[in-house]
């Protein structure tokens, strides 16, 4: 009976240690995690036929030092749209939602400004308006390992 009890726990441990691997995951470096900004940011701006004349404020190409050997880096975007359209940040919000964002901040009644984090791609997305007429979507990685 102890022989057949031995397979299963090998199994156990084999799968014990696995999981304790997996806890050491590093994530994704500064430029991996600056990419599926650009990407996710890019795609929900472009989505959005509120929005008109869009531009790069920020390319996202250069590191941010944090210390600890660390750094971030950010993405951002402004466009323009018909001060009317209240939804709009609604509307961008349900977009990042959409691609597994979690809302860690809204600050209202006195601003349009909502702030959003993605743990697995160690991200967060700012979602504000300005002044009115005016929208910026800024994204920023959390400082994690530079390669």
């Amino acid at each position: 009976m102890g022989l057949r009890v031995w397979p299963y726990a090998v199994a156990v441990a084999v799968v014990t240690v696995l999981a304790g691997c997996a806890e050491d995951d590093p994530g994704p470096t500064a430029a991996q995690a600056s990419e599926t900004l650009k990407s996710q940011i890019d795609s929900v701006m472009r989505e959005s036929a509120a929005l008109a004349n869009i531009r790069i404020i920020d390319p996202g190409q250069k590191d941010i030092p944090c210390g600890d050997e660390k750094v971030k880096r950010r993405y951002a975007a402004t466009a323009e749209f018909h001060p009317e359209d209240q939804g709009l940040v609604d509307q961008l919000t349900g977009a990042l939602l959409g691609q597994g964002y979690k809302v860690s901040e809204v600050d209202a009644p006195n601003s349009q400004r909502t702030v959003l984090r993605l743990p697995t791609a160690r991200t967060v997305v700012t979602l504000d308006v300005p002044t009115p007429g005016t929208v910026t979507v800024v994204g920023e990685t959390d400082c994690v390992a530079a390669r």
